[in-house]
């Protein structure tokens, strides 16, 4: 009876962790698309199937890419780091409104890649690291059943490569104002320096006074 109620226990707390895992963003698994699928049953909706379609299709595709690189490859770290950015998006967002519908679930998905993808550092990823990525995440026959993600490929490729030079000519822009608004200021009026008067100098005029050295030897007696 003992042994039973221990292994009744045991099965609980085991399914209890299970669960917990399955519903944890994370960068390991896609464990969270197949658990909202569960409950919405989004996948018999051919129109709006972003859980298993699209979300749990690509970032099971991570999977093998990781195991190519090393740990510390910038790859494998912007893999991880989206993954779980983008389950946490979607967790964050069916608890707030639970009642979601499938569709509504599916375009805040897609709205929610262009934030993760830059978030997790995609822009300060070489060139080379980049290519690599879209290689081995494109798949032409999703991308055209989910025609959105190409804006948000368009939105990304914008964050990292258009708005740094936006931001530099709007810098260039406020530097020229500041520089015309500063020349066309008022000209400089150079003050006009006065002498200071000492009274003490001015009214001591050795010209009028009858001081001299031979005087001031006499009057203290020398010869």
């Amino acid at each position: 009876m003992a042994l039973n109620f221990k292994a009744g226990v045991f099965l609980f707390l085991l399914t209890q962790i299970q669960l917990t895992h399955s519903i944890e963003p994370s960068g390991f698994h896609c464990d969270l698309y197949q658990h909202l699928d569960e409950k919405k049953n989004c996948s018999v909706n051919k129109q709006a199937n972003y859980l298993i379609g699209f979300g749990y299709y690509f970032c099971n595709k991570f999977g093998p890419l990781m195991e190519k690189w090393t740990d510390r490859d910038p790859k494998t770290v912007w893999s991880f780091e989206v993954r779980r950015c983008l389950q946490r998006a979607l967790l964050d967002h069916t608890n707030k409104y639970p009642q979601s519908s499938c569709a509504e679930i599916q375009d805040f998905a897609f709205d929610s890649h262009r934030g993760c993808y830059v978030e997790a550092g995609f822009c300060q990823l070489s060139l080379s690291d980049q290519k690599k990525i879209l290689e081995g995440l494109t798949d032409i026959k999703i991308l055209k059943k989910f025609n959105t993600i190409k804006q948000q490929g368009l939105d990304v490729f914008g964050d990292c490569y258009l708005q740094p030079l936006v931001d530099v000519t709007d810098a260039v822009k406020k530097t020229s104002i500041l520089s015309i608004l500063q020349r066309r200021r008022l000209p400089y009026r150079k003050k006009e320096i006065k002498p200071i008067v000492y009274p003490h100098v001015n009214r001591f005029n050795y010209r009028k006074t009858n001081f001299s050295l031979r005087n001031f030897l006499l009057s203290i007696g020398w010869r």
